[in-house]
């Protein structure tokens, strides 16, 4: 007898030893399917209260908005858990309304649009309380509050278009609130801080508000194609941004401080995504008529206008 040690599986018919590999495959398949469907029932239950519980700390409430897309929406498919996905909605809702850190907002509006997108039987839910979060927000733009501290009012304010911003970044909620009136209440909003560019309040709004302007615009342009130019809302409110962002960089004063660099900033993304994502060709027929002084019509064409 040879000293060569022989397998087991060399005495084996290859037919036979195939279908023996496969069986093994499908079996170590099962046995991970099973694994992660038992991995994802069980986070789908704990995640709710884990999120209440460090709700306080950025970085865990990150990581844990992060981890929550890897939930399968059908673990709470059961009557006895709808509770359960209510609660993960109403934390993914508190650490939105409770945190103003990018990473944290930018996650919870990730999260948010992925179950909306999803089809799942839950979705409705999901989409009412987007839908609340956006009308929540927006009023709160709209309120004048006299027992509100100026100060107070102007913090909410800046607060609420940081969380707006990252809302539509992800999700069109132009469909859910009145854009006209939201519109109205962005544009009184813009002018009276392009009017007093100088103050810290006025420079820190300038921070978040074109962001959020430009996104609502384009989301309008998403359902407003069919509408003719001359009266394509979108595009009217596109011109006169344009302008109000220009007017702004005319009234501000050459500066060094961080605050008015961000804001500047800001303000040229704003016009250079208008430039191309939302006006093209349209502003550029424009920018000889709508703009007036000099050094506007100078930054205008940086731009390529």
């Amino acid at each position: 007898m040879s000293s060569r040690t022989c397998s087991f599986h060399s005495f084996l018919p290859p037919r036979l030893f195939f279908f023996k590999r496969t069986r093994q495959t499908t079996n170590h398949k099962n046995r991970c399917k099973a694994y992660v469907k038992v991995f994802s029932d069980t986070l789908a239950m704990k995640l709710p209260d884990l999120l209440e519980r460090f709700l306080a700390d950025t970085d865990v409430t990150r990581q844990l908005l992060e981890i929550s897309t890897l939930v399968n929406v059908e673990s709470y498919a059961n009557t006895q858990h709808s509770k359960m996905f209510k609660k993960l909605l109403a934390q993914f809702r508190n650490a939105f309304e409770t945190h103003s850190d990018a990473s944290v907002l930018k996650t919870v509006a990730a999260a948010l649009q992925h179950l909306s997108s999803a089809s799942h039987g839950r979705q409705s839910e999901v989409v009412s309380e987007i839908s609340s979060l956006a009308k929540n927000l927006v009023s709160r733009l709209e309120s004048n509050e006299e027992e509100e501290e100026e100060e107070d009012k102007d913090v909410s304010k800046l607060l609420c278009l940081r969380r707006l911003q990252f809302l539509l970044c992800w999700i069109d909620v132009t469909q859910i609130v009145t854009s006209e009136d939201t519109i109205h209440t962005l544009e009184n909003m813009l002018q009276d801080c392009a009017s007093d560019i100088k103050s810290d309040i006025s420079i820190r709004i300038m921070q978040e508000l074109p962001g959020v302007m430009t996104l609502w615009y384009y989301w309008m342009s998403r359902v407003d194609e069919e509408e003719e130019e001359e009266k394509s809302t979108w595009k009217q409110g596109i011109v006169k941004l344009a302008k109000l962002l220009c007017d702004t960089i005319h009234n501000t004063e050459p500066s060094t401080d961080v605050n008015v660099r961000e804001m500047l900033k800001s303000v040229f993304f704003a016009l250079n995504d208008i430039r191309l994502r939302l006006a093209g060709t349209y502003i550029s027929e424009h920018k000889h008529t709508e703009y007036s002084t000099n050094k506007t019509t100078t930054y205008v064409q940086v731009l390529n206008f």
